[in-house]
């Protein structure tokens, strides 16, 4: 395969137990060395599957990615002995052997006989337990002499039974595990001290010791914590909608955080069916981006999204994009939200009633769950004379809440009682 590994990749590439914990730093190689290893046992046996499934498809799709990556590069000979086809979700092996990816549904999973499993990102799937334990195991039971394995590997996150499997004494004898940080992935030359050094000044303390120190963080001090971030994660949603999709006949709300030098601007799509709200679409504008650049994104995208009804626009320091946006949008209605202790308590708290509740859903990706879970708050002695909220929301020093708070204007957006008085409705 002209592909020579780490010293800790090989580790796990030449090991063959049965049920696997993987927990390696972001850019450790991970997913090149799952890829690599599930097609190994393919060649060596025939009319095998491996199952690569995770909370969204582009999780799974990515080992398949990284993995035909490897293959191009491959001897030729070897590669036209070997491999029969590679398309995005498959790849088949000349031996009847095949890779599928798709993302995590119990039923699917019931419906297929694997002889390994990767689970990618297992800690974002609340199911994780019950996918192991009543499903996979029992499936793999005609299997399991042919040398049947379960790999999961994650991102630290909550304390579910990926967690357990590395952590609580009377889960974890029954799994192998493979642990490395950015440490060891420095020392074997796979990425520099540089970038690390960076990601430490760009990423909050919190997402830096999850995502490169391999550390379970602690909700503390969070608005959200990672449970019911988790539990809000729809597997049935596969991706976002894009830009340039169109629909009709559905009912959207949009909320956009203003922002320009120091923070990014920041635009949600929510989609509301009977009393759940679906994030659709999550935009981050770079730094700088002009207002009416931003204007021309959410006017063209509310066209094509038809039954778009409402924007709440922040217009807290500056009333200049609201009016824009009112004077360009026909169909929707649009209205400028001033931020103050009282309003952002108001929208916050609503976001997590719904996500209590599970009327909040939103698909997978690495970057919304690290917005929401970068927000904290802290209480206040009383309230002021003027009414003020008795919540201050904050987030760490370099972290940016824009999405944060976009997710909270679209979902506000889309109440169906009346403005309080503290929305700084723009006259038409």
């Amino acid at each position: 395969m002209n592909f020579k590994p780490k010293d800790y990749p090989l580790s796990f590439l030449t090991n063959y137990a049965r049920q696997q914990t993987v927990l390696w730093t972001r850019q450790g190689g991970k997913t090149t060395s799952i890829g690599i290893k599930l097609f190994k046992r393919r060649v060596r046996r025939p009319s095998s599957q491996a199952t690569i499934t995770g909370p969204g498809l582009r999780q799974a799709k990515l080992v398949l990615e990284k993995l035909s990556d490897v293959l191009s590069k491959m001897d030729p000979v070897a590669y036209r002995a070997w491999v029969e086809k590679v398309l995005r979700t498959t790849i088949r092996l000349c031996n009847r052997s095949r890779l599928k990816a798709f993302p995590f549904s119990l039923e699917k999973l019931r419906g297929e006989t694997s002889d390994d499993v990767d689970v990618e990102e297992a800690a974002f799937i609340k199911e994780c337990e019950e996918l192991v334990q009543g499903t996979l195991t029992p499936q793999m039971a005609t299997r399991w002499a042919g040398g049947a394995s379960i790999i999961l590997n994650s991102t630290p996150w909550g304390r579910g039974f990926y967690y357990k499997t590395l952590n609580e004494p009377s889960v974890s004898k029954f799994w192998t595990p493979f642990v490395a940080d950015w440490r060891k992935a420095v020392e074997v030359g796979l990425i520099t001290q540089e970038f690390i050094d960076l990601q430490r000044q760009q990423l909050d303390p919190d997402r830096f010791s999850r995502e490169y120190e391999c550390k379970f963080t602690e909700d503390t001090g969070r608005w959200l914590s990672q449970e019911l971030i988790t539990a809000c994660v729809d597997s049935g949603m596969v991706e976002p909608w894009r830009f340039e999709d169109s629909f009709e006949g559905l009912e959207f709300y949009m909320g956009l955080d203003v922002g320009q030098e120091v923070d990014n601007a920041a635009l949600s799509v929510v989609e509301k069916a009977g009393e759940t709200r679906f994030l659709r679409y999550s935009y981050i504008f770079p730094l700088g981006t002009r207002y009416d650049v931003i204007a021309s994104h959410v006017k063209v995208l509310s066209e094509r999204w038809q039954s778009t009804v409402r924007v709440f626009v922040d217009s807290t320091n500056e009333r200049a994009l609201a009016e824009a946006l009112r004077s360009q949008i026909e169909d929707a209605e649009v209205e400028g939200v001033a931020f103050s202790l009282q309003s952002k308590q108001k929208y916050a708290s609503f976001l997590k009633q719904l996500m209590g509740k599970r009327l909040f859903r939103f698909y997978y990706d690495p970057e919304v769950i690290a917005d929401l879970a970068v927000e904290q708050f802290e209480e206040l002695p009383g309230k002021s004379d003027e009414g003020e909220g008795n919540i201050r929301f904050f987030h760490a020093p370099g972290t940016h809440d824009d999405r944060f708070w976009s997710i909270c204007l679209a979902v506000a957006a889309s109440m169906e009682v009346e403005p309080e008085p503290f929305l700084a409705v723009i006259p038409r």
